[in-house]
């Protein structure tokens, strides 16, 4: 996501962001210091956006402002609705994940981080809604940021606001972004978890999401993100040098799979599928690689 500009009054820029949607133009509204910002979604909109945040400002006042809420609350709704048939569908991904108890009492780490995640899609319909919940897991809280250009998160964590350096890994923006990862996270840590103690599953998962998150707001400043990629690629990465330098731990990935894998990273960090936190992608697998090289 990327931030084109900041009002002072909430209602203003909720009545430009209500415009946008009907345009097609998914943007998020997050509280600043010194007023609202107006963060677009897609990257490939970012000019467009900011074009019309021009018109705005130079004539708020234009009857097509306040016309376009019930549309764009029709759009909310439809977005609602099918986020909940996804929400409902990704219980049976690969035909079962937790659907049965034996089956998450043999990976209890993996389960937890994938229940916390459905219950953090479920309670933001996916990022669609309750914005006041959302804010308040990233490590970007930009309530706590007086210049909006420091780290965002540095302010809370002086406050006692540790959980930030975790908690952005549970939210996801997009059914998609939520249903990849949650697969990779159920088949990688489940993995992980029936070779391993549980205690090895749980400190990669505690490092990875503190060194991914850290590493995306150092390297990209300041911005909202979420996800648990980091996580999953410090898995992967975990999987893939332990099955290397010990072939009998059963840690074994094909080399298409590596390739796929090291691919799919490349064409992240090119741009071509939009903004991402690549930052926490190299991160996280550098966390993983390191567990691994280490033989922990």
């Amino acid at each position: 996501m990327r931030q084109i500009g900041t009002l002072p009054v909430e209602s203003e820029v909720r009545r430009l962001a209500d415009y946008l949607l009907t345009l097609e133009i998914p943007t998020k509204v997050l509280p600043e210091s010194d007023g609202w910002s107006l963060w677009v979604v897609h990257e490939d909109q970012r000019v467009l956006a900011a074009n019309e945040l021009n018109a705005f400002v130079a004539n708020a006042n234009d009857p097509k402002y306040g016309d376009a809420r019930s549309g764009a609350e029709a759009i909310r709704q439809e977005e609602v609705r099918k986020t909940r048939e996804h929400l409902k569908n990704t219980k049976s991904l690969n035909g079962s994940w937790a659907t049965t108890t034996s089956s998450a009492r043999g990976r209890p780490v993996t389960a937890a981080l994938l229940g916390l995640s459905l219950i953090v899609a479920a309670m933001t319909m996916i990022g669609s809604t309750n914005e006041t919940f959302e804010v308040s897991l990233m490590l970007a809280n930009p309530t706590l940021s007086p210049t909006g250009q420091e780290l965002w998160g540095l302010g809370a964590l002086q406050q006692g606001q540790i959980w930030r350096l975790i908690t952005p890994i549970f939210i996801h923006f997009s059914a998609m972004h939520l249903l990849f990862n949650m697969t990779s996270l159920w088949q990688l840590g489940g993995l992980i978890e029936r070779r391993k103690p549980t205690r090895i599953m749980l400190i990669l998962s505690f490092v990875s999401a503190v060194v991914s998150n850290v590493g995306q707001v150092a390297w990209n400043g300041p911005g909202p993100f979420g996800g648990m990629s980091g996580v999953i690629c410090a898995l992967f990465g975990y999987v893939w040098i332990t099955g290397r330098n010990d072939p009998s731990s059963g840690f074994r990935l094909s080399q298409n799979q590596v390739l796929y894998f090291l691919i799919f990273l490349a064409l992240c960090a090119s741009g071509r599928m939009g903004p991402i936190a690549n930052a926490a992608h190299f991160s996280g697998l550098a966390v993983g690689m390191i567990f691994a090289a280490c033989r922990v």
